[in-house]
């Protein structure tokens, strides 16, 4: 099974990167007597971040390196989705170049900072069945998506206040 590339706001890292650190942990504190039983209880889990090392490689590496650098300066936070794990949402929040060994190589560093817990993270499904008859404000309400978008994505949709269970809805 072929792993999918590095992908945020709609850049995939299709060959890289190079190496990935993923840090993740838990607050914890422990109560108890020295040398006798101690009850460890987890107040919270860390937020993720996640940084490597990539290289590009070609004539092209400099502008390869330039639509990376783009992405970090447009400084929008996004969905950060990994190769085997769960999507976090994130912000791009460090970019540097590392060397230029050779004209046609350059090795550059990066790093992705969680923003909210994964389970509340804003990520939602492409597409919604729907689990009984509704309308597309109840859609629109549920889903976070503003009617005039569903309105867009869904041209199929004639009746906005007539859909039936098992009808798929587009939402991004």
């Amino acid at each position: 099974m072929n792993p999918c590339p590095m992908r945020f706001n709609g850049f995939s890292w299709h060959h890289n990167p190079k190496s990935l650190v993923i840090k993740s942990g838990k607050k914890v504190v422990r109560y108890g007597v020295p040398h006798f039983e101690q009850i460890v209880k987890s107040l919270y889990d860390e937020l993720i971040t996640v940084s490597g090392v990539g290289e590009l490689y070609g004539e092209d590496c400099f502008e390869q390196y330039k639509r990376i650098e783009e992405l970090y300066l447009n400084g929008k936070n996004g969905i950060l989705c990994l190769p085997y794990l769960m999507p976090i949402y994130a912000c791009f929040d460090k970019l540097s170049i590392e060397a230029s060994t050779t004209p046609s190589v350059l090795t550059y560093s990066f790093s992705f900072s969680q923003l909210k817990k994964r389970e509340k993270a804003d990520i939602r499904p492409a597409k919604l069945t729907l689990e009984k008859d509704t309308t597309l404000w109840d859609v629109s309400y549920n889903s976070s998506v503003s009617l005039d978008e569903l309105i867009k994505l869904n041209p199929d949709i004639m009746f906005i206040n007539d859909l039936k269970k098992g009808q798929v809805v587009k939402l991004c």
